[in-house]
């Protein structure tokens, strides 16, 4: 599964697939707290840049 990664990330930043179809939320790092007891199936937190490419 690891050796995997590199090209699954590859696919996602270049928008080829959409991560949102296999996550249940994307939520942004600053709100990992908050977010963190809500009951999410899959969640995803994002650092900020890697969302929007900066």
């Amino acid at each position: 599964m690891r050796a995997h990664i590199p090209e699954a990330l590859a696919l996602a930043a270049s928008g080829s697939i959409d991560p949102g179809k296999v996550v249940s939320h994307v939520v942004d790092w600053e709100a990992l707290p908050a977010a963190l007891p809500e009951k999410h199936q899959l969640p995803v937190f994002v650092r900020a840049g890697v969302r929007d490419g900066s």
